[in-house]
């Protein structure tokens, strides 16, 4: 379940993932530049880098989604399942009487 939530995130998110994003190509620019400065790299390597770190974000970010719908599913079947729990304890609220 969590891997099916992941990829149904991860489809949704990279929707936003396009060349005509100025933010995500800022983003990049700036991430290929510190490779650069850092690395020393050629800059088609520090592109791909870039390019993956973006990638590997998105990954996280749609695996945590993933975890907070299986968190909701959890807590939606415990709350509906507290009455069913209730009913099968056969407490009738009374205290137990002595064999005496």
């Amino acid at each position: 379940m969590l891997a099916r939530h992941a990829q149904l995130h991860q489809t949704h998110l990279i929707e936003h993932v396009t060349p005509y994003n100025p933010i995500l190509q800022e983003r990049l620019t700036a991430a290929t530049n510190r490779l650069f400065a850092v690395a020393g790299l050629d800059p088609t390597t520090t592109r791909t880098l870039s390019t993956a770190m973006v990638y590997g974000q998105v990954q996280q970010q749609a695996l945590v989604k993933a975890y907070v719908d299986v968190f909701w599913m959890l807590t939606l079947a415990f709350v509906l399942f507290i009455p069913f729990i209730l009913m099968l304890s056969g407490d009738t609220g009374q205290a137990p009487t002595s064999p005496h």
